[in-house]
């Protein structure tokens, strides 16, 4: 590994490879870390990056002798410390088993967990509502999470109290609000004057909480509509500058249309602006017809980054939201596909099914065909469908139930569907599907199953022992089922749409690639058509055993999610992100105690019995860090020219140089006479990424040099030798 150190020479005559103080704009007083950092290959090759951070490990921690004094050893200490990302809060209306109602729970409980398990301090802050799912009260105490304390928290109509309840699961700090009145349960019903308060109070109580413990954070991530004040009451300053260093990151688990908490207030509630107390624009767009108050919008317009559940559902939204303008506001949004904890799932379906994942499959839809079908032996040649989940429009439900009878002819009897999941009698929607699943469980018994009053509770064995399971899902923004049944060896029948796009791919049977079976159209038709081929490869056997292998390493651990989310916080805060176990195996190529009899020294006359403490440090630091050169600041001039008309208003610059916040966005200034705008700024050697912001658009300038970076991303980049 290659790095340098940099000298600076103030007028002062100082120099220090660690710290140097100068005069004006020409030398600045930097850190090691600050001058690594700007280097493309430590940032951008995790190798790289592993081997740094593994030689200034081991100085650091295997020096046996006090080397504070020296500052080669201030300089590798300064490297370690500096990269250090800082405490990650998440603020969420649903949480694992306590308050999961859909997938939001789900994700946040097992990616808070991955990222504590990768070393990360991890807060997490939800509501403590007075009933879980299951109508239980008092149901934190199981997990001995006790009250802590009380809050206080003023809104503009008066001061409501919350009770803090703390525990700690799996490495993450969990903080529960307790108010009875305002989060009885997960997404209460109310009118819009209760839910408003119902989000201010989890927003401003949760930054209140993170005062209060003396807990600033790094980030701060909000999920979803009902947490979308939370960057509101910073931006609008109630906080001071308390979290002017937090960087404020909104979660969009689900943005369709009915989803982005959208309130109706009426005419005698107005805009509702003297309970939360910041400007009604926030949450209000004064260019829509009906006065709307919208949480997502706020979210949006007051966070700093926002990211969602995938990739392909990120492009989706650009395209299509109707929050595409200000969604697009972001140069660099985040979208990664959810996984779950494979070792975790692998356990469960062990324990469940006989005790060997090779004999899972078999074990389990025995079971299946037992409980819900009355038989009494395996019957193999029957192929088995599987739907779980609840019975909405999103789900597409009805594309199962609407084939069933066309199918069940077509295959002779030699097909079985579970449809497991309830369906409400007040949503029209899940209502009709409910009339389906009754008559069709009536008619054909051996060979449908549907239990619309009741919660599903055999998962585990759906996911092992189905032969292919169904997500038929109109729009499914990230989704986790498919790898709950890909954990279990289990083919997914998958409309094309959102995450399903990123992890659902069609089986080619003469390439053999491929994890199920895809259809593109949200019709009947094509839904039975990709059921025909998903037939035609489980009759022969040898192909479905490839099909069910390719399934099962298909499967995304939450590892791999938690480090991919970890690695874009790190690069949201300009830090290095290191992979540690790489970090660990480059550790064991290194010498890790070096012996000052057996160090030979560069000068044959030095006698290396003369050799100190200090020596043997500096053999080291010099090992790492190679030979020192001179960094030198470059004028770079940057230049923007449009024809479009009107003309801008404003022409900014932010790049990478800025780390893409926009606060720190430089303005060009425009020359009347070329009709061009610059600015000229100082950049050490190197390549930069970077966009303009056009009257608060992000754009990219087709005469620069353009790139896309690692989430495919395109901007504009320069090189500065």
């Amino acid at each position: 590994i290659f790095i340098c150190f940099f000298f600076f020479q103030a007028e002062d005559g100082i120099r220090d490879f660690c710290l140097s103080r100068g005069l004006g704009d020409v030398y600045k007083r930097q850190t090691l870390y600050s001058v690594i950092n700007l280097m493309k290959d430590v940032k951008n090759d995790p190798s790289t990056s592993a081997k740094l951070f593994a030689y200034c490990q081991s100085i650091v921690e295997d020096t046996p002798f006090d080397t504070t004094e020296v500052v080669a050893y201030r300089a590798v200490n300064d490297i370690i410390s500096h990269n250090k990302l800082g405490t990650l809060a998440f603020i969420t209306p649903e949480l694992g088993k306590f308050s999961t109602v859909g997938g939001l729970g789900v994700m946040v409980d097992e990616l808070s967990q991955g990222l504590a398990s990768l070393g990360e301090d991890v807060v997490m802050i939800s509501p403590y509502y007075e009933r879980n799912r299951k109508g239980e009260t008092g149901y934190l105490a199981k997990d001995n999470i006790k009250h802590v304390r009380n809050i206080d928290v003023f809104l503009g109509d008066g001061k409501y109290t919350c009770g803090v309840h703390y525990g700690q699961i799996l490495g993450v700090h969990l903080y529960f609000l307790h108010n009875p009145i305002f989060f009885p349960a997960p997404y209460a019903d109310g009118d819009p004057t209760f839910t408003v308060k119902q989000m201010s109070l989890i927003a401003k109580g949760s930054l209140e909480l993170l005062c209060q413990i003396r807990k600033i954070p790094t980030i701060i991530l909000t999920n979803d509509w009902f947490t979308g004040f939370v960057a509101a009451y910073n931006k609008s300053g109630h906080f001071g500058d308390v979290f002017k260093g937090t960087i404020f990151f909104h979660i969009a688990h689900n943005l369709e249309p009915t989803y982005e908490g959208r309130l109706w207030p009426s005419p005698q509630e107005g805009t509702l602006e003297h309970i939360y107390q910041f400007p009604a624009e926030l949450v209000m767009d004064p260019y829509w017809k009906d006065r709307v108050i919208n949480p997502s919008r706020c979210a949006i317009l007051c966070s700093d980054q926002w990211g969602t559940v995938s990739n392909s559902y990120k492009q989706d939204l650009l395209n299509n939201s109707p929050l595409a303008n200000i969604l697009r506001r972001n140069p660099n949004p985040f979208g990664f596909a959810n996984g779950i904890p494979r070792e975790i799932r692998i356990k469960r379906i062990k324990d469940t099914c006989g005790g060997t994942l090779e004999g899972a499959y078999k074990f389990a839809k025995l079971k299946l065909q037992q409980t819900y079908f009355r038989f009494e032996k395996l019957d193999d040649t029957i192929a088995l469908f599987s739907f779980v989940g609840r019975v909405t429009q999103q789900k597409g439900v009805h594309l199962i139930l609407e084939s069933f009878d066309q199918l069940i002819s077509k295959y002779g009897g030699k097909i079985q569907f579970i449809v497991g999941g309830p369906a409400s009698n007040k949503d029209p929607y899940a209502s009709y599907c409910r009339g389906l699943m009754i008559d069709l469980a009536n008619r054909h018994p051996h060979n449908f199953w549907a239990a619309p009053d009741e919660f599903f509770t055999n998962g585990t064995l759906v996911n092992a022992g189905s032969d292919f399971g169904l997500m038929p899902s109109l729009f499914e923004p990230g989704g986790i089922v498919q790898h709950e049944f890909f954990i279990g060896s289990t083919p997914v029948i998958a409309f094309k749409t959102g995450g399903l796009k990123d992890s659902v791919f069609e089986f080619n049977s003469k390439t053999l690639k491929g994890n199920g079976f895809t259809f593109e159209e949200h019709r009947v038709g094509d839904f039975m058509y990709a059921v025909d081929r998903a037939m035609a490869v489980f009759h022969d056997k040898k192909k479905y055993q490839i099909l069910r292998q390719n399934a099962f390493d298909s499967c995304l651990d939450v590892e791999e999610v938690s480090r991919a989310w970890d690695k874009e916080f790190y690069r949201l805060h300009n830090r290095i992100f290191v992979d540690q176990p790489l970090v660990e195996e480059h550790s064991k190529r290194i010498l890790q105690d070096f012996n000052p009899k057996e160090y030979k020294p560069e000068d044959p006359s030095e006698k290396a019995a003369d050799i100190s403490k200090e020596d043997v440090l500096m053999q080291k630091i010099k090992k790492l860090m190679g030979e020192v050169k001179e960094n030198k600041l470059k004028q770079v001039t940057f230049t923007y020219r449009t024809s479009r008309l009107p003309k801008p208003k404003l022409v900014q610059l932010c790049g990478v140089f800025h780390n893409w916040d926009q606060k720190k966005a430089v303005t060009l200034v425009h020359n009347y006479i070329t009709n061009t705008w610059s600015c000229t700024i100082q950049l050490p050697p190197g390549e930069y990424i970077y966009k303009y912001i056009v009257d608060g658009e992000w754009v990219i300038y087709d005469e620069d040099l353009t790139t896309n970076d690692v989430e495919n991303n395109l901007n504009n980049y320069v090189i500065v030798k």
